[in-house]
């Protein structure tokens, strides 16, 4: 006698899952980037229709809408959360989702409860720690600390998964979230097309002297881009002449950050490049890049520098540490102080004025960071929820 449970696994294998992602889209930065990349792949797959809910017009959107993906464009600074919900549930009612998977704390809330109450099974990614930590005794922030609260009781009792993008913080969240199911799926890139979109940096990266360092995301406190000034002003009284800074990316730290370089000894050269929308073309143009945040899950700008050539030197955070241990063209410093990132700047580029050892192309990225990887971990995932939700 056939296993009716077999071949109903069988038949929700057949079907075409819909997978509806929640996402926020107020900037362009490394979770941003793995969404896209997720979805835009997902979407040349078979076994998977998505569709996307943006909160916020601008690249997110406008990147998923050009790939050919439904994108359903919301704007969350001109309506309240209660605003949000029902288009939320008007969407799913509409779109009819198998699976919604939500990103960030609002749209966690939100798309959980509007998933929950629809009968939908959802999951969420956790694409790094919580850069803020809220406090009930911070009266003034009360209400924070209410939503994280929210947030935190939707991910055990209600979302079926949490994906966390490395191992370090898989361990962080088991911790702070007690009883939800914990899975990893790190972040992955396509080599080749990164090495595509970014054909005419590689094409025009300088000859050194001066060697051209940069550090690339957002202008927030975790990424600690302070430090990356403190550090190229050190560089720069070592070593006059012989380096290049570069700050690629845009936030609320930005001209506190060009008043800090502006008052140090490498205020001639250090550049704000602000947001890039073709950020791969410039990283594609620098020898190096340096990640100086207080903690990371996985961050894609890591991945990319790798599949271009780029030799990295970042603080031994989160997923970086897993991703570059061990790796001959990468550096991992266990420290905050600039003086020893400077120095590691310093082991890790050639003396300044001799060419590089290892001009030929090689890139050095472990396979298990690749597109297909995480797309393949991602749509068993669904398989599973999507059977889960259909067999209840």
């Amino acid at each position: 006698m056939a296993n009716p449970h077999l071949s109903f696994e069988l038949r929700v294998t057949q079907h075409q899952l819909r997978i509806l992602h929640v996402v926020s889209g107020d900037l362009w930065a490394g979770a941003e980037a793995q969404v896209c990349a997720l979805l835009t792949a997902l979407h040349r797959r078979d076994e998977v229709t998505v569709a996307v809910v943006v909160m916020n017009p601008g690249e997110l959107a406008n990147r998923l809408a050009a790939a050919g993906i439904e994108v359903f464009v919301k704007d969350e600074s001109r309506q309240n959360a209660l605003q949000l919900f029902f288009q939320l549930r008007h969407v799913m009612r509409a779109w009819r989702p198998d699976v919604v998977h939500t990103h960030r704390q609002k749209e966690n809330v939100l798309g959980a409860l509007a998933a929950w109450m629809s009968g939908i099974p959802s999951l969420r990614t956790a694409h790094g720690a919580a850069e803020h930590g809220v406090r009930f005794w911070h009266l003034h922030k009360l209400h924070k600390w209410l939503f994280a609260a929210l947030d935190n009781w939707f991910a055990i009792r209600v979302q079926r998964c949490v994906v966390a993008v490395a191992e370090d913080l898989a361990e962080r969240l088991r911790a702070v979230l007690p009883g939800a199911r914990i899975e990893m799926i790190s972040n992955g890139i396509d080599v080749a097309d990164v090495r595509a979109q970014a054909t005419t940096g590689l094409a025009a990266r300088p000859i050194p002297p001066p060697w051209h360092v940069a550090i690339v995301g957002r202008l927030v406190p975790v990424k600690r881009v302070d430090l990356f000034i403190a550090m190229a002003a050190e560089l720069e009284q070592q070593h006059p002449g012989a380096y290049r800074f570069h700050v690629i990316g845009d936030g609320p730290l930005r001209a506190t950050l060009e008043a800090q370089a502006a008052q140090c000894t490498a205020r001639d050269c250090i550049q704000f490049h602000g947001f890039q929308s073709d950020a791969l073309t410039l990283m594609a143009r620098m020898h190096a890049l340096v990640n100086t945040s207080d903690h990371e899950g996985l961050p894609m700008t890591a991945l990319e520098a790798l599949a271009l050539d780029l030799r990295v030197i970042a603080r031994a955070v989160g997923g970086l540490v897993p991703l570059l241990a061990g790796n001959p063209r990468a550096w991992l410093v266990d420290s905050n102080d600039q003086k020893i990132l400077a120095a590691t700047v310093v082991a890790a580029l050639p003396v300044p004025g001799e060419p590089p050892a290892d001009t030929h192309h090689s890139v050095l990225l472990p396979a298990g960071y690749t597109l297909d990887a995480s797309v393949n971990a991602y749509s068993a995932l669904y398989v599973g929820l999507g059977a889960g939700s259909k067999a209840a």
